[in-house]
């Protein structure tokens, strides 16, 4: 009986403590998935720092939105394309502010949050052929806006992948071109869109609702 008795106690005892453990725990897990979240606002604030030096550069210009060779746009997150950039040169989007040496570390081009699309997996990488980049991050594509940093100053230019897998599950991180970086909450996913980038259906509207947050 006295057995039976204090391993009933040892039972109390160990079901208190991991209580106190998962109550202790909890909060940093918390921080942990926040801590990506802040990570991806300091490489958007970078990117955001990095474009307002390029404009500055070239008579308030943003980076170009680079074509393929028979003249389809390409897609938002590319970034480095040998040979199959009909503008020339090897960058497009956001990979001409590396070229530019205005970011030179790579991994700021990507969402610490994003399983799939990383900096190990995207940078340089054979798909399936040729060498080329795929950036973590969305460069807006529109023919209805001058690339230009104050066309931009009001509204969403670059944001978290939002398509094909999303980095955050809650949300999006989104840069304006005045530098500012907000968190557009979307736990219902109803922002996620279709895949096939500018080319096959635009994202004007997902932009739009990034510009209205602003």
């Amino acid at each position: 009986m006295r057995n039976k008795g204090f391993l009933g106690v040892e039972w109390v005892v160990a079901i208190g403590i991991t209580l106190i453990l998962m109550v202790m725990i909890t909060p940093i897990l918390g921080n942990v998935k926040e801590g990506g979240k802040e990570d991806c606002m300091s490489n958007l604030k970078q990117i955001g720092v990095a474009l307002n030096m390029f404009a500055q550069d070239h008579q308030g210009n943003l980076p170009v939105y680079g074509h393929r060779l028979n003249g389809d746009p390409h897609n938002e997150y590319e970034f480095y394309y040998p040979g199959e950039i009909k503008e020339g040169g090897d960058y497009t989007h956001l990979g001409l502010l590396y070229a530019g040496g205005y970011l030179k570390d790579g991994h700021t081009f990507y969402c610490p949050d994003d399983q799939e699309w990383t900096y190990n997996s995207q940078w340089v990488s054979n798909q399936p052929t040729k060498p080329r980049t795929v950036a973590g991050y969305l460069y807006r594509y529109t023919t209805s806006i001058p690339y230009r940093i104050d066309s931009f100053k009001s509204l969403a230019v670059v944001a978290d992948r939002f398509f094909d897998g999303i980095a955050h599950q809650d949300g999006y991180n989104v840069l304006y071109g005045d530098g500012s970086v907000k968190w557009y909450s979307d736990p219902a996913g109803s922002v996620k869109a279709p895949g096939g980038g500018p080319v096959n259906n635009g994202h004007d509207d997902v932009w739009s609702i990034f510009d209205s947050e602003h």
